[in-house]
C-alpha cells in the first residue's frame, strides 16, 4: 500500500531529452523541490563551472524569477512552479523486466529493491504522474549474460542522478514523467499499484538514445 503524504512546493525544470534520436532535439521535463534542484545545480557546476542552467537555477532561488536558459535551441524560463495534487511512496521488492530504448531495442534490467515516490501534478494543460526512485543493485544484462551495475557510465543527464558505488545505490534526484491524462482520477487510481509504475524515463537517463 502506498503511503500518501503532503509535498512542498515543486518546480518543473526542462533539460535536453537524452533519449531523442541524434537528428532531433527535444526538451524533457523534470520536477523537484528547491532543495533537490539546488543539489542538481551543484552537480552541474561540478561538471561544468560555466553551466548556464546551474547559474539560472541558483539565480531563480536567489530571487530572479525571470531567469532563463537555452534548451532545444530555445530560450525558456529556467523553472515553472507547479502544485503537487497528491503523492505516494512505496518500497518494492526485487524485479526483472525488459526496457525498450527509443529504437525499440531491448535491455534486460533488474534491481534487488527500490524506494519509489510518485506525484501527480497539472502542468501545461495536462495531469501528469511522475516518478523518482532509489534502487539497490540496479543492473542491466550484458551481451554475455552477465549482470552489469548501472551508474558509473550514464548517457543521459547525469546531474539528476546520485550514484553510490560502495552502497550499491542509484537514485534519481528529480521526478520524471510516467504518464499523462485529462483527468486526475485516472492517474490517482494507479498510485497504489506497483504494477503501474513505469521506469522507462529513468532508464533513458542510463542509455540515452542508444
Amino acid at each position: 500500500m502506498a503511503e500518501v503524504k503532503r509535498i512542498n512546493q515543486h518546480f518543473v525544470l526542462n533539460l535536453w531529452e537524452p533519449a531523442a534520436p541524434a537528428f532531433c532535439s527535444f526538451a524533457k521535463p523534470y520536477v523537484g523541490s528547491r532543495h533537490d534542484l539546488l543539489k542538481v545545480a551543484v552537480n552541474m557546476k561540478n561538471a561544468d563551472p560555466q553551466s548556464e542552467t546551474a547559474k539560472a537555477i541558483q539565480e531563480y532561488f536567489g530571487g530572479n524569477h525571470e531567469a532563463t536558459h537555452k534548451i532545444a535551441y530555445q530560450e525558456i524560463a529556467i523553472l515553472t512552479p507547479v502544485r503537487v495534487l497528491t503523492s505516494s511512496k512505496m518500497t518494492l521488492p526485487g524485479k526483472t523486466w525488459e526496457h525498450l530504448n527509443v529504437w525499440d531495442c531491448p535491455y534486460k534490467m533488474k534491481f534487488d529493491a527500490a524506494e519509489v515516490s510518485q506525484i501527480i501534478l497539472r502542468y501545461d494543460g495536462m495531469y501528469r504522474r511522475c516518478v523518482r526512485a532509489k534502487f539497490t543493485d540496479f543492473c542491466y544484462e550484458g551481451i554475455k549474460g552477465d549482470w552489469r551495475p548501472i551508474g558509473s557510465v550514464l548517457f543521459g543527464n547525469a546531474s539528476v542522478i546520485e550514484f553510490n558505488m560502495d552502497a550499491g545505490t542509484f537514485e534519481t534526484l528529480l521526478y520524471v514523467q510516467e504518464d499523462t491524462s485529462d483527468t486526475k482520477e485516472q492517474l490517482e487510481a494507479k498510485l497504489d499499484n506497483p504494477d503501474e509504475i513505469i521506469l522507462d524515463r529513468i532508464c533513458d537517463e542510463v542509455f540515452g538514445d542508444g
